[in-house]
């Protein structure tokens, strides 16, 4: 990512519940992607990790939930 190009042509996108900041774990699709990862399939783990110092913008003063990813994908031959 660039100043010039603010969106990476690689990407990876997922569907599922969101997790939560308690550490709880989130099993989600991977659904697809672009560039090196179109026509990815799989799933996605989103785990909670707390939170960071970013505050909320939602009038509650909360701070925002820190996640990670873990993915376990298939990539077709094209």
């Amino acid at each position: 990512m660039t100043e010039d190009e603010l969106f990476p042509s690689d990407t990876m996108s997922s569907l599922g519940l969101e997790g939560t900041s308690t550490g709880q774990v989130s099993t989600r699709m991977v659904v697809g992607g672009t560039g090196r990862y179109m026509g990815a399939s799989g799933q996605v783990l989103e785990i909670g990790k707390g939170t960071n110092t970013t505050v909320m913008d939602d009038g509650t003063g909360d701070l925002a939930p820190n996640f990670t990813f873990e993915f376990d994908y298939f990539l077709p031959e094209l």
